[in-house]
């Protein structure tokens, strides 16, 4: 089962803090109406001292974590779904956590795709079984991207 699935976004000095809201709010539509229960701003300073801020959201209820995989694999292009399957070994880690980054540019679009850039939607997912064990995990994960 999923536990709980976290999703984090910078919005550096250099862009518009409302674009990076939008990307966001691509992920969160329908997830919840009060998106401010969902989503926490940190205010962080980058290596040269530029301003970051950092925003965290977190979705823990089980209907909301079925609604987001449903999201995924539906807005998601057949290829990236794909990419996704074939590397659920190489994303899942001996935690339990199911990790993805998601272009943030195209998300403010209105559109998923998968991305390798640092400066993307990282969404990370916490994988429950009992007993806990990687393998069921993966197992798990192959049947939810199914």
């Amino acid at each position: 089962m999923i536990q709980y699935i976290t999703l984090r976004v910078n919005a550096h000095s250099t862009e518009d803090r409302s674009r990076v809201d939008q990307a966001l709010d691509f992920f969160l539509q329908n997830i919840d109406s009060d998106k401010e229960k969902l989503v926490e701003t940190i205010s962080a300073e980058g290596h040269y001292g530029n301003p970051i801020i950092i925003y965290n959201a977190q979705i823990t209820q089980r209907s909301k974590c079925r609604y987001f995989i449903s999201f995924l694999k539906k807005e998601l292009n057949p290829d990236d779904l794909e990419k996704l399957r074939s590397e659920i070994s190489l994303r899942l880690d001996e935690d339990q956590f199911f990790y993805m980054k998601f272009d943030k540019q195209t998300a403010y679009q209105g559109k998923l795709e998968l991305s390798s850039s640092s400066d993307a939607v990282t969404v990370k997912m916490k994988i429950t079984t009992f007993p806990k064990n990687w393998d069921n995990a993966r197992r798990f994960m192959e049947e939810v991207l199914e």
